[in-house]
């Protein structure tokens, strides 16, 4: 699993490599994806960019 510090200033592009496209928001600056897991959990992963500069600007993660 990705975590924050792997994430944090990141690319667009680089965020694409290691986390594919994302579920929604692909235009936008705040990027979803959803993640399943060996136990049928999914994990929801939400990016948030800097307008300013596109990099990762935090990222936050709910397992549902």
């Amino acid at each position: 699993m990705i975590n924050e510090n792997e994430l944090k200033g990141k690319t667009k592009t680089e965020v694409l490599k290691l986390l594919g496209t994302p579920f929604k928001g692909a235009i936008t600056n705040v990027w979803t994806y959803k993640k399943g897991s060996s136990n049928e959990l999914e994990t929801e992963i939400t990016v948030y960019f800097n307008p300013e500069n596109g990099k990762v600007l935090l990222t936050d993660c709910e397992t549902v």
